[in-house]
């Protein structure tokens, strides 16, 4: 399963992430803009990711910006009081792919964990963008692990992580694979995108 590009891929039955906890902050959904490129049921797919650990003021840095996103502020409008409040180069990163790869109002929720994680669910209309975001957490040593569901009924759901000490980062497949070829093949297109380079 891919191993074109060297990565190691397992089947494995262990649910993804479960965004469930009490302080998890879930975002008020923003109304959708009326335009051609507005997602519908079948073109996003959601995304659950975890990362860190972070630094205390590393995670407090992304919170904010986390807030200020919801608030409707773009990276470009986010990007100078970061500056100003000398975040760690690590968050000024992370947000500069996080937040591009989160199409306006599909924020569903985040939280920093007990084990000083940030966690995160959002849904996503394109796979390069959470591509390149997982590449930038792997060049900064950050280890991740991200749950992406494409369409559960159709296509199975797809997990990748990368971890301290691995030199390369695994894609692993949550559940059944589909019963149909076609499903199949699908599924196993969605992992080497995921994997491209």
């Amino acid at each position: 399963m891919a191993g074109s590009q060297g990565a190691r891929t397992v089947a494995a039955d262990s649910p993804g992430v479960r965004l469930t906890s009490p302080g998890l902050l879930r975002a008020k959904r923003a109304p959708r803009r009326q335009s051609a490129s507005r997602l519908t049921a079948g073109e996003c797919f959601s995304v659950a990711a975890r990362c860190g650990p972070l630094q205390p003021a590393e995670g407090e840095s992304l919170v904010q910006a986390l807030l200020q996103s919801l608030g409707g502020k773009s990276w470009e409008e986010i990007h100078p009081s970061l500056v100003s409040t000398q975040a760690s180069t690590r968050v000024l990163i992370m947000l500069r792919y996080l937040l591009p790869a989160i199409p306006s109002g599909e924020l569903g929720g985040f939280l920093i964990s007990s084990d000083k994680e940030l966690i995160v669910q959002f849904r996503a209309i394109e796979v390069a963008a959470i591509r390149r975001l997982a590449r930038q957490l792997e060049a900064l040593r950050t280890p991740f692990t991200m749950t992406v569901t494409f369409n559960p009924r159709r296509s199975g759901t797809l997990r990748a992580s990368w971890d301290l000490g691995l030199d390369q980062e695994s894609v692993a497949i949550l559940g059944e694979l589909p019963p149909d070829s076609a499903g199949r093949r699908r599924l196993l297109s969605q992992m080497e995108e995921l994997l491209a380079r």
